[in-house]
């Protein structure tokens, strides 16, 4: 049985419906939030640090001999061109981001225009 994490398909969907705009979300993390993209390759392994960590883990657990019990689903979700914001105010600038899905904490599509624009004001 494979196992689907429900916040991480909600990531998905969100990239789903984030792309009929310009692409971009708004994702608020335990840590501060985060503007980017969000890129889902589906079921296809692909060269972003999620899709090579997600590979690697595969092939660690097709090895493992003795039955064991997740904690936790570890899903990863990947952000293009992230822009981080900090509590303090700080940015930092990634042109791709790996995140924990259970960090995320609250979603939105955005028009990262309008975004930009609004972040320069204050």
């Amino acid at each position: 049985m494979k196992q689907l994490s429900l916040k991480q398909l909600n990531l998905n969907l969100l990239s789903t419906m984030a792309n009929s705009l310009d692409g971009y979300v708004f994702l608020l993390t335990n840590f501060g939030h985060v503007m980017g993209r969000l890129y889902y390759a589906g079921d296809q392994l692909d060269d972003t640090l999620a899709g090579m960590i997600t590979k690697a883990k595969e092939e660690i657990l097709n090895n493992i001999q003795e039955e064991i019990e997740f904690i936790g689903d570890g899903s990863l979700i990947c952000v293009k061109d992230a822009i981080i914001t900090y509590a303090t105010g700080q940015t930092l600038s990634f042109d791709e981001m790996t995140l924990h899905a259970d960090q995320i904490v609250g979603f939105s599509p955005i028009d990262s225009d309008t975004y930009a624009a609004y972040m320069e004001e204050n």
